[in-house]
């Protein structure tokens, strides 16, 4: 677990990117976070709509482009776009919502 508590209520809380490498554990939510975060550095005009959905299993992954791409931080688990159609999706948070952070 990282050194701060992650949780998907508690944005405003989470941290910036540079604190998130300082700590240098991470849980799935923080992994996500911290993708999110590389990509958002990027600037890249084709990846829009980059957001962390938190999936039925209390799990995390990130979604680009309104679903044409999805990052999983499982380095066990292969997830492709067909399968998160039978997943239920229980909070979607989007990158815009904390990219202030980025500095």
């Amino acid at each position: 677990m990282v050194l701060r508590y992650l949780h998907c209520d508690l944005v405003d809380d989470w941290p910036d990117p540079w604190d998130l490498i300082a700590e240098n554990t991470y849980c799935s939510l923080a992994k996500c976070l911290g993708m999110c975060y590389t990509i958002r550095m990027l600037d890249r005009q084709d990846v829009d709509d980059v957001c962390i959905l938190e999936i039925d299993s209390n799990d995390y992954i990130v979604r680009l482009n309104k679903g044409l791409y999805c990052l999983n931080w499982n380095i066990d688990k292969v997830v492709n776009m067909k399968q998160l159609e039978n997943i239920e999706i229980t909070r979607n948070i989007d990158s815009a919502v904390f990219a202030h952070k980025i500095r």
